[in-house]
């Protein structure tokens, strides 16, 4: 068994508390992503579980032992880093066994698992290279095949594909996604990348200034955000965010007003708000009987190929609109935007958190 249990863990240096209280409970085979701006906390909460951090207060217990205080290597766990962290002098096969060294295996015993952990990633052909004649993707492919090797009860990947382009970031996504689905090793993942977040993660951990913001999976991140900072934070394009009043049963704001007694709100305990829309549920068509409809100008069109980015200014507000391929606007055209109410999101804006 594998799980992990954060009980509220502290990170302090000095007078200065960069991590507040995390509770988290992962279970056994879960691949768990901590998402997140720089600065939030993410990789030093992945550095505590790792023992490479104190904890300043709080307990961490891996497997239902308790591993606060334990050392490095006595908590069966494997870490890959962003920088790859290779040994230069080495080559790829003694690079990989090289922590197997202390296991007590004999030699052939650890050739059989650098070959088996080798094949599995592709490596076959570089075993004799040293790290300065691979590619940025074949050296992570090593760090995680170093990793692997180990056999761990946890793998914790630390921001590991930050360095590659685009393209090879797409292909090692995939391939640590197959290769959780092959081992079943219970998975911490750090990131700043939300898209490598929303394809990896059974669950997404959103992190804030040391705190958690919103825990669950990228479709209820996506769906139902509980604050504004995940609704900002989560989705590409951007949320549309507007600010509001309201006036009854009704919202008012700059760019339209609208009937939102369906809402299921106590309209008694706030008046104003803040109202998102997301560009992909905005359209130049009426799709539903209840749509709001508005008017503005298009001021902006960015080609996306499949797809087309509208920015469109209505009664002194720009608003982002995703429209297919088909629906190609000139700058300076004027258009009715049909608003989806039932994929509004509602927060107050003083606190923040949801209301509907």
């Amino acid at each position: 068994m594998s799980s992990i249990s954060c009980r509220n863990l502290v990170k302090k240096y000095a007078d200065l508390q960069v991590v507040h209280g995390f509770d988290l409970e992962i279970a056994d085979h879960e691949f768990v992503v901590f998402l997140g701006p720089s600065g939030c906390g993410k990789s030093t909460i992945m550095r505590m579980l790792a023992g490479l951090e104190e904890i300043t207060e709080g307990e961490l217990h891996i497997g239902g032992v308790d591993m606060t205080d334990a050392e490095p290597g006595e908590r069966g766990v494997a870490m890959v880093f962003q920088n790859y962290a290779l040994y230069p002098h080495m080559n790829v096969y003694k690079n990989i066994a090289f922590g197997l060294r202390r296991s007590g295996l004999s030699k052939v015993q650890i050739e059989n698992k650098v070959r088996d952990v080798v094949k599995m990633l592709a490596l076959e052909d570089y075993l004799e290279r040293k790290p300065a004649q691979l590619s940025g993707g074949q050296q992570q492919r090593v760090a995680i095949a170093r990793a692997i090797v180990k056999t761990p009860d946890v793998f914790l990947f630390d921001e590991p594909l930050s360095n590659l382009d685009a393209k090879l970031r797409h292909q090692l996504r995939v391939e640590i996604a197959k290769l959780h689905q092959q081992l079943k090793t219970t998975t911490v993942f750090v990131t700043h990348d939300q898209v490598e977040a929303m394809t990896l993660a059974d669950r997404i951990v959103l992190m804030n200034a040391g705190n958690i913001e919103q825990v669950g999976t990228p479709k209820q991140l996506y769906t139902q955000p509980s604050t504004l900072f995940v609704a900002d934070f989560i989705g590409s394009p951007a949320m549309n965010l507007f600010a509001g009043e309201l006036q009854g049963m009704r919202l008012v704001s700059p760019i339209a007003s609208f009937d939102i007694s369906d809402q299921n709100l106590d309209f008694s305990m706030v008046s104003n708000v803040t109202f998102g829309i997301r560009p992909q549920h905005l359209s130049l068509q009426k799709k539903h009987r209840k749509d709001v409809e508005l008017k503005g100008v298009v001021s902006f069109v960015e080609f996306l190929g499949s797809e087309v980015m509208l920015t469109i200014e209505a009664n002194g507000c720009e608003i982002r609109l995703l429209a297919s391929e088909g629906e190609v606007l000139q700058r300076g055209v004027e258009v009715t935007v049909y608003l989806q109410l039932n994929r509004l999101h509602l927060f107050d804006t003083n606190t923040g958190l949801r209301l509907n």
